[in-house]
């Protein structure tokens, strides 16, 4: 009662023998001797069990056993993921320097491509020079030879060479650049004029080589005897030799 519960809380001592009584009352059950059910007892819990079903011993969701400590450690997972960024932004850096690098290289390299071929360019043009000038030191050894230049007209505007003959002999030498190549159907003819109104003398054909020389003998040796010009026309082999084609370089004497 009421009355009861505020003297135990008033008087400790009774309080705790009131609850020693009551530990000695909780074991009582226990010292009483073990009473056999009756065949007919133990017939109605028999079949009371098998209504029931079968009893399951697995534990509820929430109270299973925890599982078994492993010996290997567990991976742990590390906050790596605010280093994406920064080694993204590495990384096109380091692409970004990587092609500024390759097309400083590539601009050299075709810089220096473009001074290799010029100077093979010069180096060949030298090359045809010094082939020009011992042809015409060959040619200018024979006693009394002479040089006559030339220069271009209408299609060969921009072409120029020299011409080297002796007097009385009918040996010819000339050295030309820039006349444009012929097709084979086409040559190139050498007209001597002896004077100003004089017919053009036929002073033979030829065909330049890849140096612009070109070495043959004329028909004649008026063709050397000192005439007033020279004249080059373009024409086909088989044109009458009566009459010259387009002219293409001249003599300026």
């Amino acid at each position: 009662t009421d009355a009861f519960e505020r003297q135990l809380a008033n008087n400790p001592e009774l309080a705790a023998e009131v609850a020693a009584l009551q530990e000695s009352l909780s074991l009582l059950p226990y010292t009483l001797p073990v009473q056999e059910p009756s065949a007919m007892g133990q017939a109605r819990l028999l079949r009371a069990a098998q209504a029931q079903g079968p009893i399951s011993l697995s534990l509820p969701k929430d109270e299973a056993a925890p599982p078994e400590a492993s010996d290997s450690p567990t991976p742990r997972t590390l906050p790596w993921g605010w280093l994406i960024g920064p080694i993204a932004a590495l990384g096109l850096v380091a692409l970004s320097v990587d092609n500024y690098q390759l097309r400083q290289q590539t601009q050299e390299t075709a810089q220096v491509q473009q001074e290799l071929e010029q100077n093979r360019a010069e180096l060949e043009q030298l090359r045809r020079q010094m082939q020009e000038m011992s042809t015409i030191m060959a040619s200018l050894q024979e006693p009394g030879a002479r040089v006559h230049s030339l220069v271009g007209a209408g299609q060969a505007s921009r072409s120029n060479g020299h011409l080297v003959t002796v007097p009385g002999e009918t040996q010819m030498v000339l050295i030309a650049r820039n006349l444009p190549a012929l097709t084979e159907n086409q040559v190139y003819r050498l007209w001597a004029v002896a004077q100003e109104a004089a017919p053009p003398l036929y002073c033979g054909q030829f065909q330049q080589n890849a140096t612009g020389t070109a070495e043959w003998i004329a028909q004649t040796r008026g063709c050397s005897a000192d005439p007033a010009q020279y004249l080059i026309t373009l024409d086909a082999p088989d044109d009458p030799l009566d009459s010259a084609g387009p002219l293409m370089m001249r003599s300026d004497t």
